[in-house]
């Protein structure tokens, strides 16, 4: 009688797993997203202090279709800021050399693919708007208008200005809001981004005006916001956008 050869069909409850193979690409990957604030004359801007390391990891979106992998090392690196004439979004996305592996994989009646980060790496940055990003295969979830727990109300006058300085020092890892889309041997898959902030803070500042009228607005955050003096707050959120 013939021997049994392991390895070739799984114990029973562990998947069955093939690969489809090993296929590389470029692709813009999206890191944060910087709202700009309402009134004529407003703008953001987004900066990082400290040189400590980031970390952006990937989850996939799709059904049946998972991503695993990550990237570590310098994410933001640069200043990026918002232009004062116009409500200008943007997205702050870096050009990443990715390798993958695709996997077909099983278990009972379940079928689905995994791709799999082999290796990556960096070669600059961007700062593109939210309305031309598409272009690049980035897509972001557009937070304007919609609540939080979290948040610190703003009112000027006319002719009035303001500004405002939020620093978020990290404390996990946590979507940036956004995303990308690539194609993988074929098969289509929709990858979502999170964050690791660690030894370095990310600072976003903002100049609030007012010149075609009064401003209410409020500042809102995915997490707690701690008002350190006037100008300046601490908020546990790597998220920030506006009510209106």
């Amino acid at each position: 009688m013939a021997g049994l050869v392991l390895g070739l069909i799984p114990m029973i409850g562990e998947p069955c797993q093939e690969m489809i193979g090993v296929t590389s690409t470029q692709a813009w990957v999206p890191v944060y997203v910087l709202y700009d604030p309402p009134g004529n004359g407003s703008n953001a801007e987004l900066s990082r202090s400290g040189s400590g390391e980031m970390t952006i990891t990937f989850e996939g979106t799709l059904s049946g279709r998972e991503v695993f992998g990550a990237y570590n090392g310098a994410v933001i690196t640069a200043t990026f800021a918002t232009p004062g004439e116009l409500r200008w979004h943007g997205v702050v996305a870096i050009p990443l050399n990715q390798t993958w592996e695709v996997w077909r994989c099983s278990s009972g009646s379940v079928d689905w693919l995994e791709a799999r980060l082999v290796s990556c790496n960096r070669h600059g940055s961007g700062f593109f708007a939210a309305t031309e990003i598409e272009e690049y295969n980035i897509w972001m979830d557009n937070l304007t208008g919609t609540s939080s727990p979290h948040g610190h109300e703003w009112s000027l006058g006319q002719g009035d200005t303001g500004e405002a300085t939020f620093t978020y020092s990290g404390a996990g890892s946590f979507p940036v809001g956004a995303g990308y889309n690539i194609s993988l041997l074929g098969f289509d898959f929709s990858i979502r981004v999170w964050l690791n902030v660690r030894d370095c803070s990310l600072v976003t500042s903002y100049v609030f005006s007012n010149v075609d009228g009064p401003l209410n607005f409020t500042i809102l955050s995915s997490g707690r916001i701690t008002q350190l003096s006037g100008e300046a707050f601490e908020t546990d959120g790597l998220l920030l956008w506006f009510d209106a």
